[in-house]
């Protein structure tokens, strides 16, 4: 009876933790892309009135974000933090900036088991990578 009294706890526990937990940003890495410059074709205008067409470079970045379901608690969002940074060290920064599909599951594996160490209830499969090309124009 006991058993059963603590898993309707645990599950009401999850199903409130859940309904307020909302995505948010874990870690964020980014490198610059030296060698590799954004480019745009612009126009501009002459005195006489002539459209001139030209290229506008500006430098490239890659950068990672990894985002989780994460319940609105400061205490629970600086612990899911703090994880992500362990997990980072762990999987390598370089090796998620650069190649994060190579990465991802020596991340994950990582934030996991620190998630459940530090009494952060995240589901597994909320994680999610974002990795992409920004240029500073």
């Amino acid at each position: 009876m006991k058993n059963i009294i603590a898993m309707i706890g645990v599950a009401f526990f999850l199903i409130t933790t859940n309904a307020h937990a909302e995505k948010r940003e874990i870690w964020h890495g980014w490198a610059d892309m030296p060698g590799i410059p954004c480019s745009k074709v612009f126009h501009y205008k002459d005195s006489f009135g002539i459209r001139w067409p030209s290229v506008k470079m500006a430098p490239q970045e890659h950068h990672t974000r990894i985002y989780a379901n994460i319940p609105n608690s400061a205490e629970i969002i600086n612990k899911a933090k703090d994880c992500g940074l362990v997990a980072v060290g762990a999987a390598g920064a370089t090796a998620l900036i650069l190649t994060p599909p190579l990465a991802w599951p020596a991340f994950k594996a990582s934030f996991m088991a620190c998630a459940k160490a530090q009494g952060v209830l995240v589901a597994a499969n909320s994680l999610e990578i974002r990795a992409g090309t920004e240029c500073r124009w």
